[in-house]
């Protein structure tokens, strides 16, 4: 098994590599505005599907409305990453205001997001109201008596949080919550990633976009990913692999997106199903149930990428009829992608 370092100093330096997030999603809007880009599954999924055209209004009328709520160029916010549309909308949204997103693991307990948004300098807080265990009223709460330099709570749904700034995909399709923005002074925003989020104090690693670009154009190359057959992605953004082989390849290829979670067994069934022969990003811990369950068999998958952050670790011998691939994270925050055999 070989990490591919020509192929990934070749996406290094593709011409994509040199633009931001916010100009990727604004080109794949030109070019299919009509196609379906990311669909959300999962317990309390809640978001229709929406188009690349859609998607791109989205994320302009998330800038303006950071803006009209008094957030500044090269201020941070802490954006609650789970896998959601709305969310998607938020960090290409913020990068689209000159803001610096840092995305936290949605299963973080209150006090480390306070912790989070205390220590990064975030002076917003944005996230879903409900995504598994996390309730964003009890963070709320926390997050306003302990970091006293967050200024503004944002809501991504569903339904209403008090207190909270409505940012969320419903709150955002008025046409007039989108004007022109001005044009970009600033360097382009870094995106904070949080490392070791099991520690009471998790520790967080910026990241240049370009960087992820890069990723997510060698996970598209060495897959073999085109616009013709879905990413199912498991991983939230809040993890680089997570960000770079989800939302960020889908933009770069055209393929759509089904993200899924929070992980229950019956409903992701029903979503592979649904799917069809898809490209399946997955946490590496799960392998074996995938394959226990029959859902590798040959015609399901047309590849199986397996997270991990053990740096010794091998792709499980899984009987696969699929190419598969390892993406592992290192305790800096890089991504490193081997295929199985290769």
């Amino acid at each position: 098994m070989t990490s591919a370092p020509d192929t990934a100093n070749r996406a290094a330096d593709h011409p994509l590599a040199a633009f931001g997030l916010d100009t990727v999603a604004r080109g794949a809007a030109r070019l299919r505005a009509e196609k379906i880009a990311i669909s959300e599954g999962g317990p309390g999924a809640a978001i229709d599907p929406v188009s690349y055209g859609e998607f791109d209004r989205l994320a302009l009328a998330f800038s303006a409305h950071a803006r009209a709520c008094g957030l500044l160029p090269g201020e941070r916010v802490l954006i609650v990453g789970a896998a959601r549309i709305g969310v998607a909308v938020a960090i290409l949204g913020a990068i689209g205001a000159s803001l610096e997103p840092v995305i936290a693991p949605a299963h973080l307990t209150p006090a480390a997001l306070a912790f989070l948004a205390q220590s990064t300098g975030a002076v917003a807080v944005i996230g879903p109201t409900r995504y598994g265990a996390f309730d964003a009223e009890t963070a709320m709460l926390e997050i306003a008596a302990t970091a006293p330099g967050v200024r503004l709570l944002g809501s991504l749904g569903p339904g209403a949080s008090d207190g909270a700034a409505d940012f969320s995909p419903g709150g955002l399709r008025d046409p007039v919550d989108a004007p022109a923005l001005p044009t970009k002074t600033t360097a382009p925003a870094r995106i904070g990633l949080v490392l070791s989020p099991e520690q009471k104090a998790p520790r967080v690693v910026f990241v240049s976009q370009s960087e992820v670009v890069a990723i997510a154009l060698e996970f598209a190359s060495r897959l073999h990913l085109n616009g013709e057959r879905p990413i199912l992605s498991t991983l939230s953004p809040a993890s680089l692999a997570g960000l770079a082989t989800g939302p960020v390849a889908a933009l770069l290829v055209g393929a759509p997106l089904a993200w899924f979670g929070p992980f229950e067994a019956q409903s992701f069934v029903e979503t592979l199903d649904k799917a069809g022969p898809c490209h399946l990003v997955a946490p590496e811990a799960i392998a074996a149930d995938l394959a226990a369950a029959g859902l590798i068999a040959p015609g399901r998958l047309e590849s199986l990428s397996l997270a991990t952050r053990d740096a010794i670790a091998s792709a499980p011998p899984l009987g696969a009829a699929c190419p598969v691939a390892l993406l592992t994270s290192d305790g800096e925050g890089r991504v490193t992608i081997s295929l199985a055999g290769a």
